[in-house]
């Protein structure tokens, strides 16, 4: 049910509510009160979008109602990449819901944990782009133990023995140490590759050195 509050904040219902899903669909098109008006406008800007983000349980609503809408108006799809994600579980694969009070907020967890980058480490990693994940204090744990704290211990390690060529006053030149050329042509690969997905918007592809 949707309704409306009028300037005497008389609250009216709407008679000719379709669905919420075509409502969230017709976005596109309704925001520029298309077809009726303002139809340059509409064209002017991207349509189709470059890309839309929602989770797996949009696909039979909001995903679907944007093509259908997209497709009587104009023949043309609604969107050119779609980025699916996976519902974030409890500890017991429960989807995580408020009414069940196992819903923990992603921005408190990492603030009271301080342990963002462990919490986005472990949601990467935990399973597969697109999939559903389990979620816990305990699980962000392991990776800190198993990965983050190994990386500070490196980098520490480093930063260490770095410092104590006085790298202030070090020149920098071309690398003339073969382990040197070959950690720089790594690097290189990566920004390559990693660039390469993010322009095509290709998360799952895993692109081997070249």
């Amino acid at each position: 049910m949707e309704v409306r509050q009028t300037a005497a904040a008389h609250m009216t219902r709407v008679p000719d509510l379709i669905d919420v899903w075509f409502d969230s669909g017709s976005m596109p098109y309704a925001q520029w009160h298309y077809p009726f008006e303002n139809q340059e406008q509409v064209r002017a800007v991207s349509i189709p979008a470059d890309y839309i983000c929602e989770a797996v349980d949009q696909t039979r609503g909001w995903f679907y109602s944007l093509h259908a809408i997209s497709t009587l108006l104009n023949d043309e799809v609604s969107f050119k990449n779609v980025i699916c994600l996976g519902h974030i579980q409890d500890a017991e694969g429960r989807k995580m819901s408020k009414s069940l009070g196992q819903y923990r907020p992603a921005l408190g967890c990492a603030e009271r944990s301080r342990r963002g980058c462990a919490l986005r480490w472990y949601l990467y990693t935990a399973t597969p782009p697109g999939q559903e994940r389990r979620f816990s204090s305990d699980l962000v744990g392991d990776v800190i133990r198993s990965f983050t704290l190994t990386l500070w211990n490196v980098y520490s390690f480093f930063v260490t023995y770095a410092n104590l060529d006085n790298p202030q006053a070090l020149t920098v030149t071309a690398p003339t140490n073969d382990l040197d050329r070959w950690l720089l042509s790594e690097l290189n690969v990566l920004v390559r590759d990693v660039t390469q997905a993010y322009e095509t918007y290709d998360v799952t592809e895993r692109h081997a050195p070249g």
